[in-house]
């Protein structure tokens, strides 16, 4: 039975629809051969038969068979129904279906990372793996470090005569030049690097012996049968560094991705104002990643066409074998067991010898070439081409010394004088001359001791001969130097580059791990490249060959040859042991996770980015794509949606690409594609061509359906596209259908709604649910989808925007019915294979832009039989986005599976279920008043409750970081994801959590430049949202930026490119605070922010007594030297004493303006605050971006105090003093709220102006007194500024008659006033008998006077109670004065 014949049944079946979804279920759980075979006859014969086929199992399993040759993965990945090949044992046969159909919508949409049982499943792989013994003939002998090289002749008769040098035979018998020049790769014959090219092909199998073999690897012939097992030492390797686990979590969390694009990178590169990622200069980390992800347009991905610097991508990538040996090369690196040749620019060098311009081998190449020969990382045939390029090499070399030696004869020759007799003379004061230095003249001493035996007939004679010799020398020099040099665009001297700066780069980030300080954790370079093999492996059966060879090629290595003391075995057993606990608890999490089959995405959903702005139609119906930038919200959150809702419909674009003549579409997609990287102009087409075209792009390249040249034209990463390209080509799509542009374009008259854009512009979507409808019912009608329903949808959309528009509390009467009404109209236009559910929140009428909308939160569940799809739009003014993650996380599966061995733990998980329950009966039993609604609300807060208890006994037992980043981006349900803790440090920044205060990582320079890299792609086309960069910028990130260059490519106006560099901090205050400068006050941050990049900082600071102040950092704000303070610790005697001055190292002095604290600082030793100095004004403050709160340069502000709570005050700071003189203080509400140790708050100095604002000292239980000592001219007490009952304000007398007469708490103040006579007079404002004093409140109050006295607003004596502390220091009097206290004199 022909192959054709087979192609065009599968062809015909697929177009006939013979196989449905139960079908391709039952195909993705083939794993074997036998059952493939099974499968055949049971499934596919009966409808072969059917359509009149009649094909024998053999022939179907043979043909499988044959194409699982040819086919690629890519193809497999584009089956229709999402068939992928990690689900088959031989590939092919399914996935032909799509291709030989040639079907339009099929998609490159599956992804190329396992599945979570593959990755779950592979700890039972690499525990066997591990386990294994090796001999050692069946792999490559690679390990033994003395290098390889040739057997040196002896060369001492070659310079005994004249004659013995150059001949015939001396040109190469191989043409190396020839050998090398079919190099183009790391294989020649197949893409992929490792077993196919760089492959552990026996190098001892192309050697006739063994002798030649120990030549080649230095091995001891004996040894080459040895049998070999991992050392405890390298199984503790393999289960730390090696494990997938934490590298799947170290993807699927984001943190690989945020170190290639936002890590410790020194300069980027910009083309046109758009990020070249292929051109971050940075530390080890960056180069590595970079090698492994190229990553072109900014999304990360293994495979790329980019033709830049090598990467494993430019070389068909890596196989599980290459894989193991670098794993190997770390190992030995990891305990100083290898050295690693030094990489090398240049395979030749230059050196200039008399007349004669040479090039000579570099050494470090060959010995570079050797390494790796003996290391296996060249293949069979790279073997046989590198001896041909060694054997040219030595030759070569060979012909140099003879050419100099026929020189040197000759120059000999000439110099011999006429008169024989003092020839012998002549060759003595020769051979004195060089014996001067015997080493480097060896060769030449010889050539005189040959020379001087001689006749001068016969030497004269020789001359002559000699001369053609190395005329006949330099002939075959310059044929070999030509093949030497070929070396340098041979494929085996890039590989040789490649590799070995590949393997130095792995060296020098190890090395960064294991630094004093180092911001890597250990055994990042490992999981690294394990995250490469996740994105990379295909199967469980990948995986096993993957840690067999990890195993075999670790038995080999220097390390394992290395015996581990018996003593250190037992603490090794135990580290593996706890950390197999480790890897376990990872796979609980991984096992409770489900990926999406109805999903198009691998990854979350992105938000708004780069896009290029696009002009009106002109009247030629053409565009213009500009040069300038917005970020797109609203825009690709409606692409999301689209895509979501088609793709779950039959995992494929079908429904938007059907009938569309791929032929033209392809041409039209390449015009539109080439203007948005010419930026030009190109052709508006109508709105259904447009769709199409976007489609057809992120469909992805299809091999046997497109061809060659349209790779390009096609997208790399299909859904998860979020390239600029990406983005511009769907706004092309959908903007100019505002009213103006549809009556211009070739959508005129249509039906379409006129869609609103962002300040009346033609593109930039505005927010609001009803624009996203209308724009969603334009699409649906473009492609004709559910042409019956079209109509009704669009009376739907009518009656919300009626609705809307006369109703704007709809909404708060709980009426949304109008709404959702809407919502599923449009969305079961394209989505028509199941049901939707819709769960509203926070949904309320909004004015956005002049527009009736709806704002808030819509989840949307969409459900096909089993098979769920989840995502959640959200929409507010200004901003719209989707967050969907491709997963599904069964929490109550996790948390069985996690405690399944607990039963302590599992009793308690049900107890708090039985209350819940308890609970819940109780509402349905006895609360009949309550309505439905109530009910249910009451309800959902219960089991929220009950949940948070459940969360907060899981995070006590997480332990592990790497478990929080499984967790954390598994969990789709927000509740449940934001109280699971979030991983600290390295981690945590790089999974995109906020650190906590006293995490330290935020000290580090990683930290700051990644807070600096992510504004940067945070803010680009963003530059006039105020609020954003309000949000983005601040200090730290200005540090970062700083320490960051931006290299601009532009076209200058006379065509020719222009680059530029700038620091990135000098960038962002040009774009993006320069033009908001003039509200600076509005913005704390951006304010801090253009303080940093005017006047920068003061490196270190001292007190006037030259002490160098550890506690602050400083900047300068303006161009008089004036400063802001940042609080960073507190001395370790808990005292924060604030100057009003401060100086630098060579006593300049500056004026403190401002006082914020840094983000990192820690307060938990603080015991008291002091302020001392003269200042202008201080202003204590609630919330420091409070609007108006702080005139710039006139105020001193300690602005967080109270956004920090109890971090600063907590439990610890006992007294806060205010000293010094100011023209206003005030003191807002919730400034110091939550201080629970705080008893004295004291203000000491000359106030012009005093405020202090209700809830000031808000739940301060402990505070006993308010003191304001010093002359205040002008005071405002706003009632409830204290909570505390016992607390008391003490004034000075003067300020009785300006207490507010609102003020309520006037019981609590009690005025005083010091006399001539030592007499400290204490007025109670209330009709008391008695009041208590402490020796902290009088020594706060004054401590010189003699006599105390009190009396209460009646002018009646009022007794005093003093603390323990001070009984003994008063004698109570009473006399004529009446009853008074007398300090106790010594």
């Amino acid at each position: 039975m022909s192959k054709n014949n087979i192609k065009n049944f599968y062809k015909a079946a697929v177009a006939q629809k013979e196989f449905n979804s139960d079908f391709w279920n039952e195909v993705r759980e083939i794993s074997t051969e036998g059952e493939l075979k099974i499968f055949i006859e049971e499934k596919v014969q009966p409808v072969a038969k059917k359509m009149g086929y009649d094909f024998s199992t053999k022939d179907l399993l043979n043909y499988e068979k044959q194409m699982a040759r040819r086919i690629t993965e890519q193809q497999l990945e584009t089956v229709n129904g999402g068939v992928s090949a990690k689900n088959l044992a031989l590939g092919g046969m399914f996935s032909l279906m799509a291709l030989g159909a040639g079907i339009v919508g099929t998609t490159n949409s599956a992804s190329a990372l396992l599945t979570t049982k593959e990755v779950a499943q592979s700890t039972d792989i690499m525990e066997t793996a591990i386990a294994e013994e090796f001999e050692k003939s069946k792999i490559l002998p690679i390990q033994d470090e003395k290098e390889t090289g040739e057997t040196k002749k002896d060369e001492e008769n070659s310079h005994s005569s004249v004659d013995g040098n150059v001949r015939k035979k001396d040109i190469p018998a191989v043409n190396a030049e020839q050998a090398v020049a079919g190099t183009s790769g790391l294989g020649a014959e197949q893409s992929t690097v490792g077993t196919s090219d760089l492959r552990t092909e026996q190098v001892a199998s192309d050697i006739s012996d063994l002798e030649t073999a120990k030549a080649a690897v230095d091995v001891d012939p004996k040894e080459v049968f040895e049998t070999r097992k991992l050392t405890d030492g390298q199984q503790l390797y393999v289960y730390e560094a090696l494990n997938l686990q934490e590298a799947y979590a170290l993807l699927k969390s984001g943190v690989v991705e945020n170190v290639r694009f936002y890590g410790n990178i020194m300069e980027i590169e910009t083309v046109n104002g758009i990020r070249r990622y292929t051109s971050d200069k940075g530390d080890a980390f960056i180069e590595l990643l970079y090698m492994l992800y190229p990553s072109p347009a900014g999304d990360l991905n293994t495979n790329t066409n980019f033709k830049g610097r090598d990467s494993f991508a430019m070389y068909g990538g890596m196989s599980p074998e290459l894989a193991a040996k670098f794993f190997a090369i770390l190992n030995d690196c990891r305990n100083k067991k290898i050295e690693i040749p030094k990489e090398f620019k240049d395979i030749t060098l230059k050196e200039k010898r008399g007349k004669d311009n040479l090039s000579y081998i570099n050494p470090e190449f060959k010995k570079a070439l050797a390494w790796l020969k003996a290391k296996g990382l060249l293949t069979a045939k790279d073997f046989d081409k590198v001896k041909a390029v060694e054997d040219a090499i030595n030759r070569t070399e060979k012909l140099k010394e003879d050419l100099d030696s026929a020189k040197f004869k000759i120059e000999c020759i000439a110099g011999i004088p006429e008169n024989e007799a003092k020839v012998d003379d002549y060759f003595s004061e020769q051979e004195e001359e060089l014996k001067k230095e015997p080493e480097t003249n060896e060769a030449k001493l010889k050539i005189i001791e040959g020379l001087k035996n001689l006749r001068i007939s016969v030497l004269r004679g020789a001359k002559k001969q000699l001369n053609a010799r190395r005329g006949e020398c330099k002939r075959i020099l310059k044929e070999l130097n030509s093949t030497v040099k070929s070396i340098e665009s041979s494929g085996i001297s890039e590989k040789a580059k490649f590799l070995i700066h590949f393997i130095n780069t792995m060296k020098k980030a190890t090395e960064l791990e294991v630094t004093d300080g180092s911001s890597y954790p250990k055994y990042l370079t490992e999981h690294i490249l394990m995250s490469y093999m996740c994105q990379t492996l295909n199967n469980s059966e990948d995986v096993r060959e993957l840690y067999q060879k990890i195993a075999e090629q670790l038995s080999q290595n220097k390390t394992n040859k290395t015996p581990i003391p018996e003593e250190k075995k037992a603490a090794i057993t135990e580290k593996i042991a706890a950390k197999k606990e480790e890897i376990a608890k990872l796979n609980d999490i991984i096992k409770a996770a489900e990926i999406q089959e109805l999903s198009p995405y691998k990854s979350a959903t992105q938000s708004n980015g780069t896009t290029f702005k696009i002009g009106t139609i002109g009247e030629d119906g053409n565009v213009q794509i500009q040069d300038d930038t917005f970020a797109d919200c609203a825009d690709i959150a409606a692409r999301h949606v689209i895509n979501l809702l088609t793709f779950a419909n039959e995992q494929n674009w079908d429904s938007i690409l059907k009938g569309a003549n791929v032929r033209e579409l392809n041409v039209k997609l390449k015009e539109v594609v080439d203007a948005i990287g010419s930026k030009s102009q190109v052709k508006f087409y109508d709105l259904k061509t447009r769709l199409q075209m976007f489609f057809l792009y992120q469909r992805g390249f299809i091999k046997g359906i497109d061809n060659e040249e349209d790779r390009e034209y096609r997208s790399k990463n299909g859904a998860d596209d979020v390239t600029p390209l990406a983005r511009t080509l769907w706004e092309y799509v959908i903007c100019n259908m505002n009213t103006e542009n549809l009556e211009k374009g070739s959508d005129k008259d249509k039906g379409f709604y006129s869609i609103v854009y962002s300040y009346g512009k033609n593109h930039e979507i505005e927010t609001g649910y009803i624009n996203m409808l209308k724009l969603m019912w334009n699409i649906a009608k473009a492609l004709d989808l559910e042409s019956e329903a079209l109509e009704s949808a669009k009376g739907k959309i009518n009656a919300l925007s009626e609705r809307v528009k006369h109703d704007s509390t709809m909404f708060e009467k709980e009426d949304s019915t109008a709404f959702e009404e809407a919502l599923r109209s449009i969305f079961s236009l394209f989505y028509t294979s199941g049901e939707i559910e819709f769960t509203l929140t926070d949904c309320k009428y909004a004015k956005i832009n002049v527009n009736n909308e709806v704002k808030g939160n819509v989840t949307v569940n969409v459900i096909k039989g089993y098979q769920k799809l989840n995502f959640k739009i959200k929409h507010s003014a200004g901003h719209g986005e989707i967050k969907h993650k491709p997963v599904n996380f069964n929490f109550d599966k996790y948390l069985k599976i996690y405690w399944q061995d607990d039963e302590q733990m599992l009793n308690k998980l049900k107890k708090i279920k039985d209350e819940l329950l308890n609970e819940l009966k109780k509402i349905d039993d006895d609360q009949i008043f309550l309505s439905v609604e109530q009910k249910d609300s009451i309800k959902k807060l219960m089991e929220e409750k009950s949940l948070e208890k459940i969360i907060m006994e899981l995070n006590k037992c997480l332990d592990n970081d790497f478990e929080k980043l499984l967790l954390r981006s598994f969990i789709n349900d927000s509740f449940i994801q934001e109280r699971i803790t979030p991983p600290v440090g390295f981690y945590g920044t790089f999974s995109e959590e906020e650190l906590t205060l006293g995490d330290a990582f935020r000290n580090t320079a990683l930290y700051e430049k990644c807070k600096a890299l992510s504004a940067y792609e945070a803010l680009k086309g963003d530059e006039n949202n105020a609020g954003r960069i309000n949000r983005v910028l601040d200090v730290y990130t200005m540090r970062g930026a700083k320490k960051i260059v931006e290299k601009r490519l532009t076209k200058g106006e006379d065509g020719k490119q222009q680059v530029t560099e700038e620091n990135l901090c000098d960038v962002f205050y040009r774009e993006f605070l320069e033009p908001h400068e003039k509200n600076r006050e509005r913005y704390s941050y951006i304010d801090n922010s253009m303080c940093f990049h005017d006047f920068g900082e003061v490196e270190e600071i001292y007190n006037e007594r030259g002490e160098k102040q550890q506690s602050f950092d400083v900047m300068k704000i303006n161009e008089k030297g004036e400063v802001q303070l940042f609080i960073k610790n507190v001395p370790e005697n808990g005292e924060l004493i604030i100057p009003s001055i401060v100086y630098d190292k060579d006593g300049k002095e500056y004026r403190v303006e401002r006082i914020d604290k840094c983000l990192e600082a820690n307060f938990e030793n603080l015991k008291k605050v002091k302020f001392t100095g003269d200042f202008k004004n201080l202003n204590l403050i609630s919330d420091f971006s409070d609007e108006g709160s702080q005139e710039v340069g006139s105020n001193i502000s300690f602005g967080n105090f109270a956004a920090v709570k109890m971090e600063i005050f907590g439990y610890a700071v006992k007294i806060f003093t205010i000293q010094g003189n100011m023209g206003d203080l005030i003191i807002e509400r919730g400034t110091l709220k939550y201080c629970d140790a705080l008893r004295t708050f004291a203000i000491q100095g000359n106030i012009g102006y005093l405020s202090i604002w209700e809830d000031a000292f808000y739940r301060c239980e402990n505070l006993k007194n308010l003191i304001i000592r010093g002359d205040v001219k002008e005071i405002n007490l706003k009632s409830g500024l204290l909570n505390s009952s016992n607390a008391k304000i003490f004034l000075p007398e003067n300020l009785k008659n300006k207490i507010p007469e609102n003020f309520e708490d006037k019981n609590k103040i009690i005025f005083y006033d010091i006399t001539d006579d030592d007499t400290l007079h204490l007025k109670v404002n209330e009709a008391v008998s008695e009041i208590s004093l402490d020796k902290e409140t009088l020594e706060t109050l004054g401590g010189n006077f003699q006599i105390l006295q009190a009396k209460n607003l009646n002018e009646e004596i009022v007794e005093i109670i003093f603390d323990d502390d001070l009984k003994d220091e008063f004698l109570k009097i009473e006399d004529a004065t009446g009853l008074h206290y007398e300090r106790k004199r010594a």
